[in-house]
């Protein structure tokens, strides 16, 4: 399976509603503060997108980046 971005974003994203339904509001934030480094490490990748294209670029590194 080479394709996992979009497979890691859905799990990113379900980490902080996981935290908050076992360990209530702090464990929701504790979720929210673990997957947060994470989503602005894909976002921003290993160099800046082209000018005009930042949105469409940081949207295809969150679903669709080759890791």
């Amino acid at each position: 399976m080479e394709e996992t971005a979009f497979a890691c974003a859905l799990a990113f994203a379900a980490v902080p509603g996981v935290m908050g339904v076992t360990r209530g509001r702090r464990g929701a934030l504790a979720g929210l503060l673990m997957v947060s480094p994470m989503f602005a490490k894909r976002a921003v990748g290993n160099r800046a997108p082209a000018a005009g294209y930042r949105s469409g670029v940081i949207w295809r590194r969150l679903l669709f980046d080759h890791d």
